[in-house]
């Protein structure tokens, strides 16, 4: 239970990471990573790279914030960096 407690939210990034890999024959080769205000893209970020990204970010910022007096903020931008992916994955899917 131990280690439940302590290492449990490291399962969000791993999750998120199984969701990407198993969603990546539908992704485009494309990612749109910024918005202007017309709600144009303006940025694109290359799938094989954004697929890993955003759950190293995550595993960083809970690692960091691990060491710190802050875990329930850790892992509150890990939940919100999931839910945004996921939602842009699932947006943009073919």
């Amino acid at each position: 239970m131990v280690f439940l407690k302590k290492y449990g939210a490291y399962g969000i990034p791993v999750c998120l990471l199984l969701v990407s890999l198993l969603l990546y024959s539908r992704l485009p080769n494309e990612l749109p990573m910024q918005f202007s205000l017309s709600g144009e893209v303006n940025r694109t970020m290359n799938k094989e790279f954004a697929i890993w990204c955003i759950p190293v970010l995550e595993a960083v910022i809970l690692l960091y914030t691990d060491c710190t007096d802050n875990r329930i903020a850790g892992l509150a931008i890990a939940i919100l960096l999931t839910i945004i992916q996921l939602g842009i994955m699932l947006l943009f899917m073919r």
